[in-house]
């Protein structure tokens, strides 16, 4: 009947949530097969619908459980289908078979050895679960040829830096020894050439007074844990297209085919109004040459807006904002 239809529903949105928020760490721990039957169910009630995502990891998986998180949304056009790491102890690999996601280990190699057959085998182990994107979440090894070149424009990684700004190892203190007022997280394609690829995206993220290596470090993973969930979502839905033109270069375009300007997420209120991608309202489209701008005058707004003023401590709060949403009503004097 329509109302027993109406109770499963409600009873699939209420588990979905509770899932969700089980994750995170905000509800009391959901016996683990109930997750697995559940997650199952979810992807073979319609198996030829969604996009194929597998995530490499080398450690705890941060940001595989932001994806993971995301993607048990009912909304989301992906599903992580499976898990591959170089370490055996990887604390990722543990999450995902708790979820229900197939894991497989290839191992580092020693040196002596050629890294040719490494990446030969990672390519076979990630070729078995077909996917349509592999996403590199903290996988700490650098791939060659022959994985890059089995699955051309399918890969993508997560930095923590504004690319092409501080690419490789210890990217915050880099960032800090160079006095840098702004960092934050690049999603790009991977190439050959360590952390060169197109840039598919960048989160910003003030650099404050008395940072240091690791305070910066955690600041930018909350930003990574809302922007590759982000990424990979657009990219699921055709709203974010890996092209190659009749040149033979790599183009990043948009549904339309129009070359995509650089998607911006800031790390403190989140743009809004007529600047968000429709299918993923917490990101912004912005023009390169503007995004600073923005990101620094957004940062103002908050500031003033907090700021307590008068006899009474008062608030002063800021008129409409028409780039980044609405600021609430002045009740104070100020002109921005």
């Amino acid at each position: 009947s329509k109302k027993s239809r109406g109770a499963r529903g409600l009873v699939a949105q209420v588990a979905s949530r509770w899932i969700a928020l089980s994750l995170r760490g905000e509800t009391a721990n959901i016996p683990i097969p109930i997750i697995q039957r559940m997650r199952v169910a979810l992807m073979e009630r319609q198996p030829n619908s969604y996009f194929r995502v597998v995530v490499l990891i080398s450690g705890r998986g941060s940001n595989l459980r932001a994806l993971v998180e995301a993607s048990l949304s009912g909304a989301a056009p992906y599903r992580i289908v499976g898990v591959l790491s170089d370490k055996g102890d990887a604390a990722g690999l543990t999450f995902a078979a708790e979820h229900g996601i197939p894991t497989s280990v290839v191992p580092r190699r020693p040196k002596s050895q050629d890294a040719k057959q490494f990446n030969k085998a990672l390519a076979e182990a990630a070729a078995g679960f077909q996917p349509d994107l592999i996403v590199l979440a903290g996988f700490m090894r650098i791939l060659g040829s022959e994985f890059i070149g089995a699955f051309p424009n399918r890969i993508i990684n997560i930095h923590p830096s504004l690319l092409p700004a501080f690419p490789g190892l210890h990217v915050q203190q880099q960032a800090l020894d160079a006095g840098v007022k702004f960092s934050g997280a690049t999603v790009h394609l991977v190439v050959e050439e360590v952390d060169a690829g197109p840039i598919l995206a960048q989160a910003v993220v003030p650099v404050l007074p008395g940072d240091n290596a690791e305070l910066l470090a955690a600041r930018i993973l909350r930003q990574e844990h809302r922007l590759l969930p982000a990424v990979v979502r657009r990219l699921a839905c055709g709203d974010l297209r890996i092209e190659v033109n009749e040149s033979g270069t790599t183009v990043i375009t948009d549904s339309q085919g129009i070359a995509a300007p650089c998607v911006v997420f800031v790390g403190w209120p989140a743009p809004r109004g007529n600047l968000a991608c429709g299918t993923c309202p917490e990101i912004a489209i912005l023009p390169p040459a503007s995004y600073i701008r923005n990101v620094l005058r957004d940062y103002g707004h908050k500031r003033a807006r907090n700021k307590r003023i008068g006899p009474g401590g008062g608030t002063r709060r800021l008129h409409q904002n028409p780039s980044f949403g609405d600021h609430g009503a002045e009740t104070g004097s100020t002109n921005v």
